[in-house]
């Protein structure tokens, strides 16, 4: 797969909902995408709170109210950090499980969906029109969920 967001300046910006039942209601958030020198994927969140995730190989950093905290990946979410970040910045895409062919016209543009095998199912799904990702979506076991739309900024 070949399509990627729009990127202004190494930046690219996002929205997201995360729907957790731990949550009670959707919590949503933005910001911008950045790759770092080190090509670890920065998540610089603006709204609402300002908070800063650093997505490594095995690692989460997040930098929030002066604090920061470092977590190995939950095991259900490296395939999602993994491919976020080689669809974001075209990074790591050797580490992907192949895309499969059947990608599916849409009134909007074209879906296709990677199964996940191990850690509890579920699957991620690409959304686009022509060369440009517009959104990836995680959908998990339990009503979990994680919704990324790119922005045109």
């Amino acid at each position: 797969m070949q399509a990627e967001p729009i990127s202004v300046d190494g930046l690219v910006a996002y929205e997201e909902v995360i729907a957790h039942p731990a949550f009670g209601t959707a919590v949503r958030n933005g910001g911008v995408f950045e790759l770092t020198q080190n090509n670890s994927l920065l998540r610089r969140q603006t709204t609402p709170k300002a908070e800063e995730m650093t997505i490594g190989e095995e690692h989460i950093t997040i930098r929030r109210d002066g604090k920061e905290i470092t977590r190995a990946i939950p095991a259900r979410m490296s395939a999602f950090f993994t491919v976020l970040q080689a669809a974001v910045f075209n990074q790591g895409l050797s580490q992907l499980p192949p895309v499969p062919h059947r990608i599916r016209s849409t009134s909007q543009g074209w879906v296709t969906r990677i199964s996940l095998q191990g850690n509890g199912g579920g699957s991620i799904v690409f959304s686009g029109c022509g060369d440009i990702l517009q959104a990836i979506d995680l959908e998990m076991a339990g009503n979990q969920s994680r919704q990324i739309r790119f922005l045109a900024q």
